[in-house]
Parts: C-alpha cells; sequence; structure tokens
C-alpha cells in the first residue's frame, strides 16, 4: 500500500482486480446441432460453449471459413470456422454467447423429447413402404431422429414404414407419429449416426439424387 492510499481503498480495489483476470465460463453440452457452410448444411457436435467460441466435433471433410452458421436449438451463431484439428473446429462468433439462453431454452433440453433435434431440409426422393404397399415420397426435411415427407398416398398415425433413400445401403425402419393433409412425420426406430447421415446430405448436396431413379424393392429379411 502506497503512502496516502487507504486500507479501505486497498481492500476496495482487490475484488476489481481479482474480477478483471477472472477466467471466461466455459460450459459442456454436448449437443447436436445444424452447422451451414458454404456447402451446405451438415449436423456437428457442440462440445463447450464460452464467451465467442464454440467447440464443435465436425465427423466430415470441412473448410474453414469466415462465414459459418451454428443453430442450436432456437438460437443462431455466425462467425469463423476455425480448423483446430482433423475433427475438430472452433465458431469464433461475431457477438458474445448467450449461455444462459441456450441452456435456458427448453427445446434443447431432454425432457423436450427427440423431436429437439435439429432438422435439415432437402428435396429428395423416397419410397415409404408398409408390408408389401410401396409408396412414393419426397423428402421435406431429416434429422437424426425421423423425416418428414411428401406424398399423395394416405399414411396414418401408428404406421410402422421402412423408409428407402438412395444413397444409403438399408431401410430406414420407422413409425408415423403424425399426419397433416399431404405431409407426415416418422420417426426412425434407431436413430441414424451423425456420419452417416453427413454423408448422405452430402451427397444430396454434390446433385446425385438428379439422375432418374427408382427406389428398389428391398426384401424385408
Amino acid at each position: 500500500m502506497y503512502r496516502g492510499q487507504s486500507r479501505q481503498e486497498t481492500q476496495e480495489s482487490a475484488p476489481r482486480k481479482a474480477a478483471a483476470v477472472a477466467p471466461a465460463r466455459t460450459v459442456t453440452t454436448y449437443r447436436v446441432a445444424m452447422l451451414t457452410l458454404a456447402s451446405g448444411p451438415i449436423l456437428c457436435l457442440v462440445r463447450t460453449l464460452s464467451g465467442r467460441i464454440a467447440t464443435l466435433d465436425i465427423d466430415m471433410p470441412f473448410a474453414p471459413q469466415d462465414n459459418a452458421t451454428l443453430e442450436i436449438g432456437r438460437e443462431r451463431l455466425t462467425g469463423a470456422l476455425v480448423r483446430t484439428g482433423e475433427h475438430r473446429a472452433e465458431l469464433r462468433t461475431d457477438d458474445e454467447i448467450d449461455i444462459d439462453v441456450i441452456l435456458g431454452d427448453p427445446s434443447l433440453l431432454a425432457s423436450a423429447g427427440r423431436r429437439a433435434l435439429p432438422r435439415v431440409e432437402v428435396d429428395a426422393r423416397a419410397r415409404i413402404d408398409i408390408g408389401a404397399h410401396r409408396i412414393p415420397a419426397q423428402v421435406r426435411d431429416i434429422s437424426t431422429d425421423g423425416i418428414k415427407i411428401y406424398t399423395d398416398e394416405l399414411l396414418s398415425i401408428g404406421d410402422e414404414v421402412r423408409i428407402v433413400l438412395k444413397g444409403l445401403e438399408r431401410p430406414l425402419p420407422g413409425t408415423v407419429r403424425w399426419c397433416s393433409g399431404d405431409h407426415a412425420g416418422i420417426e426412425f426406430v434407431q436413430r441414424l449416426p451423425i456420419s452417416r447421415l453427413n454423408a448422405w446430405l452430402a451427397s444430396q448436396a454434390a446433385g446425385e439424387d438428379e439422375a432418374p431413379w427408382s427406389p428398389p424393392i428391398v426384401s424385408k429379411s
């Protein structure tokens, strides 16, 4: 304490100094989010969130870029995507990340159910099998937990189906959870791994579904 400075002034300045060097808050999340790059949207795993950095696990090749968007729940973060490892990156955001808003978003909580996972809009052909009945359909959006389709055929809530998509080696078993006009939502029996879904999304972005395609007849055995 220098001469002329009171003990009270010294005590008051100490907390301010401590606050100035306090480390930034970092929260571990392990949540699935949608990352939109120049090449198109993919899903990734958000490992941690801090002041202006979201640490991501990305299971497919990606290029660092200045303008990337991360959608986690109802929140949208934008910034530069910087590679930090073969399958690891940081999104260095333009604005401060409101961690409390993200963690408090009901759509991100486990109690909100599987439908809370991010869904990627896509336009691709599919076939829906119900027993021996085969229905042509268009995919409107997809995630690891389910798919939204458009079809002229009538589906019913509770129908057990198998979804055939070009680029996936096996049909995806699922259950119709909702129907609204020509659209229906199907929940997969087992979640589709992020790596498989990202590979399929990449094939759609590359235009591999533009060629004429008739979904193959697949045996249930």
